[in-house]
């Protein structure tokens, strides 16, 4: 969990809660709905920690998120203000899993924030002795979508760049694979007992398997890797001949 983050105040305890409070965080600008999806499941995590560790909940018989929020023991727990956080959290995550209306960025960060002060209620009231320093929601803590630049670095190349012949393309690359087969003294390490030199030497490079011709990818071009070796002719069989039966 970065140190930056709204939920940077959870302690270990609830390690598995902040991790989900997290994605749904990192969510919010680049993929409004995953933040409410994210969000949800970060409730029922923080739902089912209340109902292992509290002993004064009792598991409904349905184990759903729904019958567990609204279970008579678990909303007499919490305060009405975090209880309609819960709800909204559980309703607004339930229209991303399912509904196909689009959810703007200001709903994820609303749907965030409300569980940011959810898992303060839970940590001042269950982790007192956990410190709540900077545990104040704020709005420069939420991470930036990542640009198509930033995550697909271009290298130096383009499409266009490619088909107008200007890409800068490495020497290695333009310079093609080496010749085949591999010496010895090509080697990295040539001379050298058990180096490359020796496997070399030792191991050759089969030519033949399963009816193919096969070179190694990194001494043949693209097109001559696989190059289909021709079969012989079948050997022609004798007619058959049925002989009279004798009586």
């Amino acid at each position: 969990m970065s140190a930056t983050s709204n939920f940077a105040f959870l302690p270990p305890t609830f390690k598995d809660l902040a991790e989900a409070c997290c994605k749904a965080e990192e969510q919010i600008m680049g993929d409004p709905r995953a933040a409410c999806f994210h969000a949800r499941f970060a409730l029922e995590a923080a739902v089912q920690w209340l109902y292992r560790y509290d002993t004064s909940l009792r598991m409904p018989y349905d184990s759903s998120l729904g019958a567990m929020i609204h279970d008579p023991g678990f909303r007499n727990l919490l305060p009405e203000a975090v209880f309609q956080k819960a709800r909204i959290l559980q309703q607004v995550g339930n229209q991303a899993a399912h509904e196909q209306r689009p959810i703007r960025q200001q709903d994820a960060m609303q749907v965030v924030k409300e569980l940011h002060h959810l898992c303060y209620w839970l940590t001042r009231t269950y982790a007192p002795e956990a410190s709540r320093e900077g545990a104040a929601w704020s709005d420069a803590r939420v991470p930036q979508p990542v640009t198509s630049a930033a995550a697909v670095p271009t290298a130096g190349w383009s499409v266009r760049s490619l088909v107008t012949g200007t890409a800068r393309i490495p020497s290695f690359h333009a310079r093609g694979p080496p010749p085949f087969p591999r010496s010895p003294r090509h080697s990295v390490v040539s001379g050298a007992e058990g180096g490359p030199a020796d496997l070399d030497r030792r191991h050759p490079v089969p030519r033949r398997r399963a009816g193919l011709t096969r070179c190694p990818p990194a001494y043949c071009p693209p097109d001559t890797r696989f190059m289909p070796v021709p079969m012989p002719p079948p050997i022609p069989r004798p007619p058959f001949i049925m002989l009279p039966m004798t009586t």
